[in-house]
């Protein structure tokens, strides 16, 4: 594979395989390269905005998301801890968030890569530039390799590898919440439109998503990273405690599993992990910067219309 045309994609995620397939589509000879053994999406939930829906349909899969996703007026429906509402969704003039699990929508977008333009087991751990285009180094359980790339893309997470050696200099991301995320178990919360909460230091979203589960995630200001607990789902309760009924629901047994992220806040992440300015190697070059490891903010999705809560 030589350098002129060809593009390698650090990591497999769905921003490493949605990158893959625009590339493909604007002429490019893609390589992504995944550090897991297999290509698989993990987490919970994620929701995606109409002008992302118009990002897809413009390198040709915005159809197919689509089809697949679930609404979720939780833009439109915001509560109070107590459950009083500060407005409702209207269907008639909001817009609806489309939703879905991770891993649905990470296995519709691979679906797309022809077999083999995806390399599993393969751990990025350097790139360097040249005036002839760049160079990426990586490790699979065989040995050490090279690769020539035109352009490469760093979508290997908030600890980037491509990142960090392009950019050594640049600033660490300062986590500033913990965010805790979970699936319920199917039918066991449902029917749910989509809701966000707002409380004293928190925040509490629930968004529908298919096979009648539901994505819910609970943010907290957290000064002290690092901060782990024993419990997840248990102390996910504990700070819902007095919260409205719909949100203690969605975070009780029945959820699959409960993890804790930390993250840095959404309205000043861009001060807390800036985007490096653009490397170009011999008059091409590109990168993206994973920026934020928990992604947006949960998505659930609904049916269209808003419901009283009975606390």
């Amino acid at each position: 594979m030589t350098s002129e045309g060809s593009a390698v994609v650090a990591g497999g995620g769905i921003g490493g395989v949605t990158a893959a397939i625009a590339l493909r589509r604007a002429g490019w000879d893609v390589v992504v390269l995944e550090r897991a053994p297999e290509l698989r999406e993990v987490g919970a939930g994620l929701s995606i905005a109409p002008n992302a829906l118009r990002a897809l349909d413009a390198i040709g899969v915005g159809e197919d998301v689509r089809a697949a996703a679930t609404p979720s007026w939780a833009a439109g429906n915001l509560r109070l801890p107590g459950g009083e509402y500060l407005r409702r969704a209207d269907p008639e003039h909001d817009t609806a968030l489309s939703c879905f699990h991770r891993a649905d929508l990470h296995r519709l977008l691979a679906a797309r890569l022809p077999a083999g333009t995806v390399r599993t087991g393969a751990t990025v751990t350097g790139v360097s530039t040249s005036a002839a285009g760049a160079t990426v180094r990586y490790r699979t359980a065989e040995g050490e390799y090279e690769m020539a790339a035109g352009l490469v893309v760093g979508a290997d997470g908030i600890h980037s590898t491509v990142r960090a050696t392009l950019w050594p200099d640049a600033p660490a991301p300062r986590f500033r919440y913990t965010a805790w995320r979970g699936v319920t178990r199917p039918g066991s919360v449902w029917p749910e439109d989509g809701t966000f909460t707002f409380g004293p230091g928190a925040y509490f979203l629930a968004h529908p998503i298919g096979g009648e589960r539901v994505y819910w995630a609970l943010g907290v200001h957290a000064d002290t990273p690092g901060v782990r607990y024993p419990d997840n789902l248990a102390e996910v309760r504990r700070r819902l405690t007095g919260w409205h009924r719909r949100g203690r629901r969605a975070a009780r047994r029945d959820t699959r599993r409960c993890r804790a992220a930390q993250r840095h806040p959404r309205s000043r992440r861009a001060a807390h992990l800036r985007p490096r300015p653009g490397r170009a190697a011999g008059g091409r070059g590109a990168r993206d910067d994973a920026r934020h490891g928990a992604g947006g903010v949960p998505g659930r999705r609904g049916r269209g219309h808003a419901r009283r809560d009975h606390r």
